[in-house]
């Protein structure tokens, strides 16, 4: 098995006037809107089905252990690091060891699949690990156990660490393309 620990910074961009912001706190109540802190949803799954291109997620701090493998959505940014009550994302902590995606041993944490993304998304803030990949070989299912990405993907000021592998890419497995981390 391999294990990566691997760490990205990166600037952050502005909000444009067009885009929605959807909410998650790891005590939101779930079935709710997520169009504000006070009506977040609990887990970022919802959050992303919830989001459009040009939309995004604003993840307050905490632990998050997704059911299922959290999938990239094209067009949309997932930003992590905020404590529930910011109105601006310059607010949020730029510290990535708050805000953490768990894959439990069990499962990918994070993944584009292995097709490119149509329209550019970025994930930012984040410790991702625990995940697991157990099928070896060279495929896009066998390795990238942390973060699977492939082209107009951003992975920026982000912890990847103890994600294991039977395959290639423990922590991050990138396919060739426009991917930036």
């Amino acid at each position: 098995m391999k294990k990566f620990i691997l760490f990205c910074f990166a600037a952050a961009s502005a909000i444009t006037a067009s885009s929605a912001v959807h909410y998650v706190t790891p005590t939101g109540a779930g079935a709710k809107s997520g169009e504000s802190w006070d009506a977040a949803f609990d887990n970022i799954a919802a959050a992303l089905t919830a989001a459009a291109s040009g939309d995004e997620v604003w993840v307050a701090q905490g632990t998050y252990t997704p059911t299922a493998t959290l999938t990239w959505k094209e067009g949309v940014n997932v930003y992590g690091g905020f404590t529930g009550t910011e109105t601006d994302r310059a607010q949020r902590s730029a510290d990535a060891s708050l805000t953490i995606l768990d894959g439990g041993g069990s499962k990918r944490v994070l993944s584009t699949g292995a097709n490119a993304l149509a329209a550019a998304s970025t994930w930012s803030g984040f410790t991702i690990q625990n995940g697991k990949s157990t099928a070896g070989g060279t495929s896009a299912a066998n390795g990238g156990a942390g973060v699977l990405m492939t082209s107009n993907a951003t992975l920026e000021n982000c912890i990847v660490r103890n994600n294991e592998s039977a395959g290639i890419g423990g922590g991050i497995q990138v396919y060739p393309g426009n991917v930036t981390i």
